[in-house]
This record gives C-alpha cells, structure tokens and sequence, in this order.
C-alpha cells in the first residue's frame, strides 16, 4: 500500500508542488521534508521553456504544456516558465495550452544528454464584444 501511494503522489501532486519551487519556496521543502525525498532542484531539466505573447513578447502566465506522444505534462508558472526533468531523447510534439490563447503545438528533437532552451510564442485570442 506504501508503494501504491508514493506512486500516485510521484505522477499526481510531486509535479504540482515542483510549480510552487520559486513562489512558495517554504511548502516546496516542507512536502519533500515530509516524504523524506530528494529535493527535485537538485536534478537538471532536460528541457525548459518561456511563454510568450506574440504580439507583445510579453511573458503569459499559468496554463499546461502537455507531451502528445506520452502521459507527460507541466504546468505553466506565473513568469511564463516551464520545464521537465527526464525527458526521453527523440522527437515530441509539444501542446501549450491557456485560456486566453489559441492552443499550440510545436515539435522539438532532443538527443541524449542535451538541455534545450525553447521560446514558445502564443496567439491571444479575440476578445469579444458585447453588442
């Protein structure tokens, strides 16, 4: 039963509570105090990413980016940043979705032990107006 639950807390919350390492710095080192884990800072992404505004460059904050050929995702910070940690090497359709934006896909290639960096630009949606 102790296995099946650090599983389910490994795939379900562990990646939540990496999205409040910067904001909530505190609940971040007391939840892997609690589950007596190795710190998720200490490990290097394999890739990271910026959200950005197409028009305006101007960061976006919060929504996902998903991995379409496996059960990966992450959330968006409220800078704009995401990342993953143990990405597989090969190719990989990235989806970037939020509310106030056309959702997105891009594809990336990554080859074993190399770090990318990528910059991602989203297409805001119109606004519409009452009338």
């Amino acid at each position: 039963m102790v296995a099946s639950i650090n599983q389910f807390l490994k795939h379900k919350l562990d990646w939540t509570i990496n999205s409040y390492q910067e904001s909530q710095a505190e609940l971040y080192f007391k939840y892997y105090s609690a589950r007596k884990l190795k710190k998720y800072h200490t490990r290097h992404y394999s890739v990271r990413g910026f959200i950005v505004d197409k028009d305006t460059g101007q960061p976006i904050s919060y929504g996902i980016v998903r991995v379409l050929e496996n059960d990966m995702q992450t959330k968006i910070t409220k800078n704009g940043n995401f990342n993953f940690m143990n990405f597989p090497e090969g190719q990989f359709t990235l989806e970037v979705e939020n509310h106030a934006y056309h959702s997105c896909q891009q594809i990336i290639r990554r080859y074993s032990n190399e770090h990318l960096n990528l910059k991602i630009e989203m297409q805001a949606l119109p606004v519409a107006h009452p009338g």
